[in-house]
């Protein structure tokens, strides 16, 4: 955009692009990019904090885990409990008395002092001994389970963490399984350590640090064998993390087990919705609103002020100046300011006075002008107007030679009388519908039944004053050019009626109609000087023009073939067709 191009804006818009450029958009992007920095900081602070209390809970969930370990480590070297379960016993009472309470008193020790631990059993095939005191034999259902076939497959002594659980349980739990071969003299028999954990600990474990978000504890396979989400029915089947639904604004972070041995490939994710960072701005919120407010509100008067200073004085200018293109001089009131735009007013005023004694000068000179050429459009009607009807009388006569003639002459002499005896500018729509009606009482007698006319005219308009014959021409031009031509019937319908405050006269017809271009070009010489063509519709515009000024409508409506419609609207009470009445 050229600067020049600035020169065609209007002030307002100069002003409203200052401000926006100047004020506005600066301030915007300014609090903005502080807005998103500060977040942006937030949001990685955030993420830390997230990321030490998935930290804390992942310590101290290998915490717990290791408490078991050890206790595990205890049991897998226990050289007299090997002994009591790798041994061959006759009799049930035989286990009884040689174990003396120390298997049950063993398998009891722990659980009382860590509450992570729920349950301590060693699973045997030796069918010798029988299940109590934390000693269970190995069943079938037992050798079918996750756990079972894992530690058979394990070479050695090391502990695994495995999820478990009963078929009617509804709650999720795992354990610690530990073989315990570590004594190869002492392996007759199988024994398979299970250490079975408090879901209620671990639960607090993991429920104490949330954050708003949900906690998954992942085994090596990706398997969910622990979560704080209650979406996932972990009861009686697997679930794998990467098959269940994280809503999309979510967050996630991982903390993996990758030095622990019985935990690897372990991990703890935390699923955090982003929704819960907003709450960080709740509290700065309110200042960077303020900030905005204070950036926005001293610049923003300010620029109210000067815009009001200039703004409303030009309009009012500009005002003003309008009025007098519609002939209406009245000065500014304004309080004699010294700027450039008060120096314009007083000039203003100025030249509005000097036109004004000057049209009172020139005024008397002017409408007895405009009375003179009033008279000479009005002259030009009669002679055209009189020798159309005539010629209709001499055609009619000629081809009947009929006494009829006399009614049609009558309405002659009535036409010519009127046109005579109009010694005034305006008449009213009653006068000007008699003239209309002799007329077509002419065209009836032409044309007989080939011709229809239909008034419909509200009866308050009958004593409103108009121009003397500005609705006659358009009858004349609908009878003569319009259903001339045509074959059958031709009707011609005129409505008269009052809109507000505006006299709306309409006529239409099915006669012939008029091409567009021949009707463009009528429409168009209506506004160019001379009368050589469209006399009886320019004379009717013109005169239309002088009484009224642009205060009036003037509209021609035509389908070729189809018909024309004329419609004028014209002020009721209008201030120069009362002076002029």
């Amino acid at each position: 955009m050229r600067l020049s191009s600035f020169d065609n804006m209007r002030l307002r818009n100069k002003l409203l692009i200052l401000y926006f450029v100047c004020v506005f958009f600066p301030v915007i992007l300014t609090n903005l990019l502080f807005y998103n920095v500060t977040m942006s900081h937030l949001s990685e602070q955030k993420k830390i904090d997230y990321s030490d209390d998935l930290e804390r809970v992942k310590n101290e969930f290998r915490n717990k885990i290791y408490t078991a370990v050890g206790v595990s480590s205890i049991y897998s070297i226990d050289y007299m409990l090997y002994s009591l379960l790798d041994k061959r016993y006759s009799a049930p009472f035989e286990y009884l008395s040689d174990s003396n309470g120390y298997t049950q008193g063993a398998m009891n020790k722990f659980t009382p002092v860590y509450k992570e631990i729920q349950n301590i059993t060693i699973y045997t095939d030796n069918r010798t001994m029988s299940s109590s005191g934390g000693i269970s034999l190995i069943s079938d259902e037992d050798k079918m389970s996750d756990w079972f076939t894992k530690a058979m497959h394990s070479k050695n002594s090391a502990p695994f963490l495995i999820r478990t659980g009963t078929s009617n349980s509804q709650l999720n739990t795992f354990s610690l399984i530990r073989r315990m071969n570590a004594y190869p003299d002492m392996d007759r028999q199988l024994k398979i350590l299970k250490i079975d954990f408090n879901l209620g600990e671990i639960m607090s474990t993991f429920e104490d640090y949330t954050m708003g978000g949900n906690l998954y504890l992942l085994n090596d396979s990706g398997e969910i064998v622990f979560t704080t989400d209650r979406a996932p029915n972990l009861a009686n089947k697997k679930v794998y993390f990467n098959k269940i639904d994280i809503p999309r604004q979510s967050f996630i972070l991982e903390k993996e087990y990758d030095t622990v041995n019985y935990l690897n490939g372990w991990k703890i994710v935390g699923v955090f919705p982003k929704t819960s960072w907003f709450d960080l701005t709740k509290n700065s919120g309110g200042f960077f609103l303020y900030l905005i407010l204070a950036n926005f509100l001293v610049p923003t008067i300010l620029i109210l002020w000067i815009f009001r200073s200039l703004h409303t004085r030009i309009i009012t200018l500009l005002k003003h100046m309008k009025m007098v293109k519609n002939q209406k001089f009245e000065t500014i009131e304004h309080n004699r300011h010294q700027d450039e735009i008060g120096q314009l007013t007083e000039e203003f005023n100025r030249m509005t006075t000097n036109i004004k004694q000057l049209i009172e000068n020139v005024y008397r000179a002017e409408l007895q002008q405009k009375q003179a050429q009033l008279n000479a459009l009005q002259s030009q009607i009669n002679p055209h107007f009189l020798f159309n009807a005539l010629e209709t009388i001499r055609m009619r006569s000629v081809i009947k030679d009929e006494d009829e003639t006399a009614q049609i002459i009558r309405n002659m002499a009535v036409i010519f009388r009127k046109s005579l005896v109009w010694k005034k500018d305006l008449v009213t729509v009653e006068e000007e519908l008699e003239l209309v009606e002799c007329f077509l009482e002419i065209q009836k007698y032409r044309f007989e039944d080939k011709l229809s006319f239909d008034f419909q005219i509200d009866q308050e308009v009958l004593s409103y004053k108009i121009p003397k014959m500005c609705f006659l021409p358009f009858v004349e031009n609908a009878c003569i050019h319009g259903l001339e031509s045509i074959r059958g019937k031709g009707w011609i319908k005129m409505q008269i009626t009052r809109t507000g405050d505006m006299l709306t006269f309409q006529l239409s017809d099915n006669g012939i109609g008029i091409v567009p271009d021949k009707l463009s070009a009528i429409l168009s010489d209506l506004e160019q000087e001379g009368m050589d063509k469209h006399v009886g519709i320019k004379n009717v515009f013109i005169r239309l023009k002088l009484y009224y000024q642009n205060n009036f409508q003037f509209n021609i409506k035509s389908d070729a073939g189809v018909g024309t419609m004329v419609c004028i609207s014209i002020p009721v009470c209008e201030d120069q067709a009362r002076a002029l009445a």
